[in-house]
């Protein structure tokens, strides 16, 4: 069984991750896909910090941040942003799982698709349901 290892800041689904995705499942014929998020992530905080006020950060960056904004719209701003990081980092994960799963080409290439987030202290990985 092959695997294959896509790392993209922020969990972001963009035309290249999704080749990618439909390339493992075709070719390679790879069974599952783990959308992994982690914990404290760098961008997934950017696009929480982003809400607050205009971002000076590049460009690229600040792509970034939109595509992963939609994700932290639930987020309750008045949480301390520790719990805002954890509860968007879900959110994130959990929305890049369902724009994979509705794409049609995704579907028929990858049998399987989990979502789960990476505890980097304790090394824990929590499968999302």
């Amino acid at each position: 069984m092959t695997s294959l290892l896509i790392r993209v800041a922020g969990n972001v689904v963009t035309d290249d991750v999704v080749g990618s995705i439909e390339y493992a499942g075709i070719h390679l014929k790879t069974p599952l896909v783990v959308i992994l998020g982690h914990e404290g992530c760098g961008a997934v905080t950017a696009a929480l910090q982003a809400r607050k006020h205009n971002s000076s950060e590049p460009q690229g960056i600040q792509n970034l941040v939109k595509l992963i904004e939609p994700a932290t719209r639930s987020i309750d701003p008045n949480l301390p942003m520790p719990e805002q990081v954890h509860n968007a980092v879900e959110s994130n994960v959990r929305l890049a799982q369902e724009k994979l799963t509705k794409l049609p080409d995704v579907q028929r290439s990858a049998p399987l698709m989990v979502g789960a987030v990476y505890e980097l202290e304790t090394g824990e990985v929590l499968w999302l349901t």
